[in-house]
């Protein structure tokens, strides 16, 4: 767990969520924004009969497994067999920034239950659950800015459907909630002693915009955001680039989807491109759904390159400065990091040209 009493996370965010925390179940005026915003997590933490790290780690290790579980039903739904959707979400689970990290820093909740909402979510939209997904979009709300792409994505998934102008009435009320709360909690939540009113909401965000633009658009930060957080599974969708076409091409509100994650990226990057990697962790969804596609088309007709796979997944997993047992130091973790990516994309080279692959019917 991180050591958050640690001189090296003084500037961390983990601090206002504790104050949050603690404050609860009244409002702590203190907290800069935007996290005096993101209440759902460290709110709901701050009422359990708990101490404040412990009461973290149980609610983050709970909402974490709940993810994994909810995120695996979501794929066998859709149509991924249940040995390849496990090996998908695995693979989730092994990726360092998107579950590890989450996993390391337990007062980051809120970024776990914003990618939990954005599954139930989806799941209830496919399902036109209205009333789930308005309710579960609207709880979304209260962690991080990002959940707000649902309203696109939902609106194009309904089009690609051809039922927008059957169910434009439904989907209007269903996003309505969502837009309120959003909303309500910047008027009426105060944030370093004040509140932000409706007409400060959009000046504050092009205020943050301007801050990290710089150092969002580094080659550093691309790097970071578009390769490094995607390891060691960022070159299997360039190895089978006619089924990655194929998928997007089917599922165009999820290209969309991970667009806007990328395009959510550019606001509160520090310099070097810094938090790049955990900024993007909405984009799992659509991600590890095109690898569950491409492990189930491509790669699972030969029974050792799952477990092969996953096993590059896990050692990619290792990292300096999470686990029980983390490496010795940086060039380590990138030594391990290296040796995962060939392997993984040296089976999956290996297999495309050695056996016919499964093309999309």
């Amino acid at each position: 767990m991180i050591d958050f009493n640690s001189a090296a996370y003084t500037g961390f965010d983990l601090h206002s969520y504790r104050q949050i925390a603690i404050a609860s179940p009244h409002l702590s005026p203190e907290v800069s924004p935007p996290y005096a915003y993101r209440l759902l997590g460290p709110y709901t933490v701050g009422l359990l009969p708990l101490p404040d790290p412990l009461a973290f780690r149980l609610a983050d290790s709970a909402v974490c497994l709940t993810l994994v579980i909810l995120f695996y039903r979501l794929l066998v739904e859709q149509g991924i067999h249940c040995g390849v959707a496990l090996v998908a979400v695995l693979l989730f689970a092994c990726n360092r920034f998107f579950f590890g990290l989450l996993i390391w820093d337990p007062f980051q909740i809120d970024d776990v239950l914003a990618m939990l909402c954005l599954v139930v979510s989806l799941t209830m939209l496919f399902r036109r659950r209205w009333v789930w997904f308005a309710l579960c979009f609207a709880l979304g709300c209260l962690t991080r800015e990002a959940v707000m792409i649902l309203i696109p994505v939902s609106f194009v998934y309904l089009w690609e459907e051809g039922t927008i102008r059957k169910e434009y009435m439904k989907w209007i009320g269903a996003i309505t909630p969502a837009l309120a709360v959003f909303i309500l909690v910047r008027v009426f939540v105060y944030a370093d002693e004040a509140r932000m009113g409706v007409a400060g909401i959009l000046s504050y965000y092009q205020m943050k915009f301007g801050e990290s633009i710089e150092n969002a658009l580094t080659k550093e930060a691309w790097f970071r955001r578009l390769v490094w957080s995607f390891m060691p599974l960022t070159f299997l969708p360039f190895i089978f680039p006619r089924t990655t076409f194929s998928f997007f091409w089917r599922r165009r509100y999820l290209l969309l989807f991970f667009l806007l994650v990328v395009i959510t990226n550019l606001w509160g990057i520090d310099p070097g491109g810094g938090d790049s990697e955990r900024q993007m962790a909405p984009s799992f969804l659509p991600f590890f759904w095109l690898i569950a596609a491409l492990l189930q088309q491509e790669l699972s007709h030969i029974k050792w390159a799952l477990p092969a796979i996953l096993g590059g997944g896990y050692v990619s997993s290792l990292h300096h400065l999470q686990g029980i047992y983390p490496l010795p130091n940086k060039m380590a973790t990138l030594l391990v990091t290296v040796v995962a990516v060939v392997e993984i994309s040296a089976v999956a080279v290996y297999i495309k040209f050695s056996a016919p692959p499964k093309r999309v019917s």
